[in-house]
Parts: structure tokens; sequence; C-alpha cells
């Protein structure tokens, strides 16, 4: 994962690079960072990484209203929705 941070750092911090930093903080346990993370990624639009970082962290929080909003609408994203950048997002 920090190689994909990385290489989308390099070209410049986007929702990409945020849905990636929301994973990373998840993984080393701050789930705080993550939501804020994962919620600089939504910004562009809704992402299946955001979506479910941001879920994930607001479970750790006790969200639990939250959870089910991110999770019923990752559960309706459309996979035309999920193409960037001519492929599929992670």
């Amino acid at each position: 994962a920090t190689s994909d941070l990385n290489e989308a750092l390099a070209r410049g911090v986007g929702a990409e690079a945020q849905a990636l930093v929301a994973e990373i903080e998840l993984l080393r346990g701050r789930p705080e960072v993550a939501l804020r993370a994962a919620d600089e990624a939504m910004r562009s639009g809704p992402s299946p990484e955001a979506l479910f970082s941001r879920a994930l962290a607001r479970a750790l929080l006790g969200g639990v209203d939250g959870v089910k909003d991110d999770l019923k609408t990752l559960a309706g994203l459309k996979v035309e929705d999920t193409v960037r950048d001519g492929r599929h997002a992670r």
C-alpha cells in the first residue's frame, strides 16, 4: 500500500491518494485520521475504497449509523461508478 501511496502522491494528492492514506491509517490503528482522509477522498465523489475505509473507521469509533449509510451507498454503486482513468478502482 505504501508504494501505491507514493505513486499516487507523485501524481498529486487527490482522491485516490487520500483513500490510500485512509487504508494505511486504519492499519496503523488510527481511525480518527483514517476518517478524515476518507472524508477528503469522498469530496470528488464516492469510491469503493473511500466508502469502505470510512465505514471501518466509523465502526471503530462507534458511529453505527454512519457505517450503515456508507455500506448502503457502497452496495448501490454501479461498476461504471468505480472506474477511474480507464481502469477499475482498486
